[in-house]
């Protein structure tokens, strides 16, 4: 007998991500959402998570005539982007672990490097992650695009979302001190305790 293999097909992905979009968290947050994007002006991205990792289901360009705008159903990675390293830090180890593992081979096989490029490296950023509440990339995904990601908690403090700001280096200084990182971190802050007290 010939052997089937099935794969979700893109009305069925689509269906699922349709779905994910729509959670009552992330509906009930809308507003603010967009609340957020017009005060600080730079994109924003919405990830939750998935199987194979953080599942973009929103994306908002930013002011700027020139914006970086992530594909709505892209799996972005757990090692260098600032969505991934909130995820890789508040989820369990043994399920972020393998995935983890899986993108430094990647770019071993690519002859690319990534940071942090090994296991003890990873465990001392996800501990200043888990120190500062949240993660950044200077640059690390793409070379002059600065990311801060932040985790949205809800009422039982599990992780419901991440939420992204990303822009070039110029609109998004991510050093410490940064007008725009506090405005961001504030905002978030004050979305987190929204949904907390509903």
């Amino acid at each position: 007998l010939p052997i089937c293999q099935y794969a979700l097909g893109d009305q069925a992905w689509r269906l699922g991500l349709n779905c994910i979009q729509h959670t009552d968290a992330l509906q009930l947050v809308q507003h603010r959402i967009y609340e957020l994007q017009n005060k600080i002006g730079c994109g924003i991205q919405i990830s939750k998570w998935s199987p194979k990792g953080p599942l973009v289901v929103q994306s908002i360009e930013s002011n700027h005539p020139i914006s970086i705008v992530t594909k709505v159903g892209s799996i972005m990675p757990l090692v260098n982007s600032a969505a991934g390293r909130v995820f890789a830090a508040y989820l369990p180890e043994p399920i972020i672990k393998p995935l983890i593992f899986a993108e430094w081979e990647k770019a071993a096989i690519n002859h690319y490097q990534i940071k942090p490029s090994h296991w003890d490296e990873f465990i001392q950023l996800k501990e200043t992650t888990l120190e500062q509440g949240m993660a950044i990339a200077q640059g690390d995904l793409l070379t002059g695009i600065n990311a801060i990601g932040l985790p949205i908690f809800n009422a039982h403090q599990a992780m419901e979302f991440c939420i992204v700001a990303l822009d070039s280096e110029v609109f998004l200084p991510v050093h410490t001190g940064s007008d725009k990182l506090e405005l961001f971190r504030h905002e978030v802050a004050a979305i987190n305790q929204y949904i907390q007290t509903r």
